[in-house]
């Protein structure tokens, strides 16, 4: 057999066959394995056979079935070429690579296909967020300065909806996730070992009186969430978060499973589904909850009731279910939702539009006043120590009868800002912490993630 090694033969081909463009396999119309180099000038027209036979070289060739590759002999470099990188013929149909080289195939391994390999590839991850991390040791535990937040790119907490919660998955066990070495600037306990935690009943109260909380927006990992809380040293307050429009028996289970290790509030609705109820519906809402699983004794009538995004029946609604919770015999939790004359939504200034619209039932029956604090829902720093103080005192003053702590707080995977607000302290009597930190279900389940250890370590 004859076989062609110039890349220019393969060029003037393409300008006479139609199909073949520049290295690719020319067609095998009329051609087989045994087509000689005469067979071949014999198919083409007679005005093309002196150019075809410039090119004959008369070596062996390789066969023209388009099933494989030719890999031309590219000769020697030319000068001021660089042959460090071999060149890649671009083609506008199937690309095929080349080699500057001969490729020595395997025994038997049958037609070899040369590629090119065009250099490593740079993944740009833009999802991932941009963690700075200090790795200068802090001087205390917690850093009294509030934490700068970097915006997230205008995403706001209460912008995104969790997914629907389709209630608890079957118990398969505690799950153990490896979640990588903790980043440098987290101050955590040493690990000593399992912690031996007793019975629900005899689980020792909260340093000072305080209380310290999480929220479930997702009780799917059941297993792993009463794993994480029956290992905290301290018998932690958790609210579930029950997602609308699902019942109080899609929850039985799970209720039934966390209520020994921990206080539970139930959240009939997050501040994301009241615009879906009418007041009526709202009530309706509240009464099947509180009547159907007993075992909760704190309800949240009415979460970041100040949002504009309520719709217009927030206060209204908040009154039902404020009625519902005190006629069951139940403690009601009230949540305003914090900002600045700089990050105001439509209804303005939190602490006068609660003054305002908020009735005298609500204000005077309500139990516990947690204020949700996002700083990145600002585009800044979270509050400073003295401003936490002034509001504390500031819905002590407005709900006589309640005690007062924060409430939702937080960013996913941040634990600056998670020691930021376990760490502050205040003497007013009425103070209890609280801190329903949003994200519990994503960092503090399983037990071993590395915030897991940065909030229990807080509650010693």
């Amino acid at each position: 057999m004859k076989t062609l090694h110039h890349v220019e033969m393969l060029c003037v081909l393409a300008l006479i066959l139609p199909g073949c463009v520049g290295p690719k396999p020319l067609p095998a119309a009329g051609l087989d394995a045994e087509t000689t180099s005469g067979q071949v000038q014999n198919k083409l027209p007679a005005d093309v056979l002196a150019v075809v036979e410039v090119f004959d070289t008369n070596e062996p060739v390789t066969t023209l079935d388009t099933g494989v590759a030719i890999e031309p002999d590219l000769g020697p470099p030319l000068e001021g070429t660089d042959v460090g990188e071999p060149p890649v013929l671009v083609d506008v149909g199937e690309p095929i690579a080349t080699d500057t080289g001969p490729t020595t195939p395997p025994p038997d391994a049958g037609p070899q296909v040369a590629i090119v390999d065009s250099g490593p590839t740079t993944k740009l991850d833009i999802a991932s967020p941009v963690i700075v991390v200090d790795a200068s040791p802090p001087t205390t535990f917690v850093d009294t300065a509030p934490p700068a937040v970097t915006p997230d790119a205008g995403v706001k907490k209460k912008d995104v909806i969790a997914p629907t919660d389709t209630g608890p998955a079957p118990d398969t066990g505690p799950v153990v996730t490896d979640t990588g070495p903790t980043a440098p600037d987290i101050a955590v306990a040493p690990d000593t070992g399992p912690v031996a935690v007793a019975d629900a009943g005899a689980t020792p109260p909260a340093k000072q009186g305080l209380v310290y909380g999480l929220t479930l927006d997702s009780v799917a990992s059941l297993a792993s969430i009463v794993d994480s809380l029956k290992s905290m040293p301290v018998k932690p307050w958790v609210r579930i978060v029950f997602d609308y429009p699902l019942q109080p028996s899609d929850y039985s289970a799970a209720v039934a499973a966390i209520a020994p290790y921990a206080e539970i509030i139930g959240q009939p609705s997050d501040s994301t589904y009241n615009s879906l109820m009418t007041v009526a519906q709202y009530r309706q809402r509240f009464q099947d909850y509180v009547t159907q699983l007993p075992q909760i004794n704190i309800w949240e009538i009415c979460n970041e009731c100040n949002g504009d995004w309520l719709g217009a029946n927030a206060s209204a609604q908040a009154d039902a279910a404020t009625d519902v919770v005190k006629s069951a015999g139940k403690k009601a939790l009230f949540t305003p939702y914090w900002n600045t004359s700089t990050c105001a939504d439509t209804h303005g200034p939190y602490v006068a539009w609660i003054q305002k619209n908020i009735s005298a039932a609500v204000k005077t029956e309500s139990d516990y006043v947690t204020p949700s604090i996002y700083g990145m829902d600002c585009d800044g720093p979270e509050p400073a120590y003295a401003d936490l103080d002034s509001i504390v005192q500031t819905f002590a003053d407005m709900f006589p009868n309640a005690l007062v702590g924060i409430g939702e707080y937080g960013k996913a995977g941040d634990a600056t800002i998670m020691k930021y607000y376990m760490g502050y302290t205040n003497t007013n009597p009425r103070y209890i912490f609280a801190g329903l930190y949003w994200y519990g279900a994503q960092d503090l389940v399983p037990k071993t993630k590395p915030l897991w250890t940065v909030f229990t370590a807080a509650m010693k």
